[in-house]
């Protein structure tokens, strides 16, 4: 929902990073999919993996955000809400990943956001001093980086939840853990990719996709 092509640039600053272009040509899903095989998700499957209900409900707010609301509230998620938060978070999560023994080459999904994701924040201050000129539009900014922080934070309880349902199965074979089970459906990505509709538009023509 970028209003102006001086608005999308500072996006596409950002989207050329994603798509590898200091990863060693190496997208963040090819690497984020690597960090699945050596989890031990078998290649082929990464879609089909059952997701906890609160990280499905993650990517189903941000796409809300980023497509039916204001842009500045949008800039907010992505911005303050997300580039500037993910550097530190991803610190504590290396952390653990180190304990549980997995080498460098499996972790470099989390390990190249430390350097890229500092970078993408500052681009995206640079965007949010241009367009911070009013109480409305900070407003705007900060009401966006609050929804962002919200759902991130039922997003990591809902990572909790998982990892501890997953090691009582595995600990205890046939017994129910009272996590997940008695709780709602655990969808994959293929059942979110199917319900979420992207809309493109060139020069004012919209086609959905």
């Amino acid at each position: 929902r970028a209003p102006t092509s001086e608005a999308k640039c500072w996006i596409a600053k950002v989207l050329v990073d994603e798509y590898g272009d200091r990863s060693h040509g190496a997208d963040h899903p090819q690497a984020y999919r690597a960090f699945m095989h050596a989890a031990g998700i078998e290649p082929g499957f990464e879609s089909d993996f059952p997701l906890h209900p609160d990280a499905v409900d993650f990517i189903r707010e941000h796409y809300r955000i980023c497509t039916e609301e204001p842009f500045l509230v949008g800039l907010g998620a992505v911005g303050p809400g997300h580039e500037w938060s993910i550097p530190t978070m991803f610190e504590h999560v290396l952390v653990g990943l180190r304990k549980a023994g997995f080498e460098a080459e499996e972790m470099a999904y989390w390990t190249m956001h430390l350097d890229q994701d500092a970078d993408h924040g500052d681009w995206l201050e640079e965007a949010l001093v241009e367009y911070c000129h009013t109480e409305e539009a900070r407003a705007q900014v900060r009401h966006g980086a609050l929804l962002s922080l919200n759902a991130r934070e039922k997003f990591w309880w809902g990572v909790l939840d998982k990892v501890n349902t997953e090691l009582t199965k595995s600990a205890f074979p046939g017994i129910a853990s009272a996590a997940l089970e008695s709780g709602s459906p655990q969808p994959t990505f293929n059942h979110i990719r199917e319900e979420l509709e992207i809309n493109i538009s060139f020069g004012g023509e919209m086609s959905g996709e």
